[in-house]
């Protein structure tokens, strides 16, 4: 099949398309973790459309944060680069990053966003924040500039850390996982398990217990490909295995890894099932 073809067998031609292809995404189990239903596979493949995006690229780069698409900063400054604007990288430090970007003939415009900035607007020390400063400060600028200069092509539009979801979400999962995760260097929410609630204090004559050791959170992806191992019948040693065949301990699996690696079960599942 040439590319060509490709493209052309992915675009939905009506609403009926859209939603069929919605589905079939949603069922595959490689839909972003804010993506699990059609109607949220939907938002992001309407989104794309406007934008001029295929439904792959789309749900590479636009999430659904509280029910609204936002994009990547990456995908904003695709944007704008594709209706001829210049951007560019001034500056790009774990304390500040600078952003400069013009539209035709107009003077030049530039972004600053620092740690300070950051510790103002209160996000400093939220996981991410702490973890991957740089891309953070890179997204919020050049975010920013982009809507500065091309109001036209990105107005509007925001990126899922703007939109202030760096904060755990409560949705019931299969395994524990961590709330967040880095996308194009942005923070995108993923499933987490609702708190556990306190145990009741010990009464006042008992020994206090030593808290026992918590092992620290799977990765999101990771958390994601032991719930599709569960849901297939598939046990921990066989997640196991699939990692030890890609040289790595199951913590270790790249997103990559664990989407091969579910689709690999899957074919093995239809090949059984024949």
């Amino acid at each position: 099949m040439s590319g060509s073809a490709l493209s052309t067998w992915v675009e939905p031609r009506s609403i009926a398309d859209a939603r069929s292809l919605a589905e079939a995404i949603s069922r595959s189990g490689l839909a972003p973790q804010a993506a699990r239903s059609p109607e949220a596979v939907m938002v992001i493949l309407a989104q794309g459309a406007e934008l001029g995006l295929p439904p792959m690229a789309a749900l590479r780069q636009i999430h659904v944060v509280s029910g609204r698409a936002v994009l990547s900063a990456d995908l904003m400054r695709a944007l704008v680069l594709r209706m001829g604007g210049r951007i560019r990288c001034v500056e790009s430090t774990p304390d500040r990053a600078t952003f400069a970007g013009a539209r035709g003939e107009e003077p030049e415009q530039s972004i600053t966003w620092t740690m300070q900035m950051a510790q103002r607007a209160g996000l400093v020390g939220k996981g991410l924040w702490q973890q991957y400063p740089a891309a953070m400060l890179r997204a919020r600028a050049s975010a920013e500039l982009c809507r500065l200069v091309w109001p036209d092509v990105v107005g509007g539009l925001y990126t899922p850390d703007e939109m202030g979801e760096a904060r755990d979400v409560r949705v019931e999962a299969a395994v524990p996982v961590v709330a967040e995760e880095v996308v194009d260097g942005e923070v995108v929410p993923v499933e987490a398990p609702a708190p556990k609630p306190e145990p009741a204090p010990e009464p006042a004559a008992a020994p206090k217990k030593s808290p026992k050791a918590k092992s620290p959170p799977l990765p999101p992806h990771v958390g994601a490909l032991w719930a599709t191992a569960q849901e297939m019948g598939l046990t921990a040693d066989d997640m196991r295995q699939a990692a030890r065949e890609v040289g790595v301990e199951p913590r270790a699996l790249t997103p990559e890894q664990c989407a091969e690696i579910v689709a690999l079960w899957r074919l093995h599942a239809a090949e059984r099932a024949r």
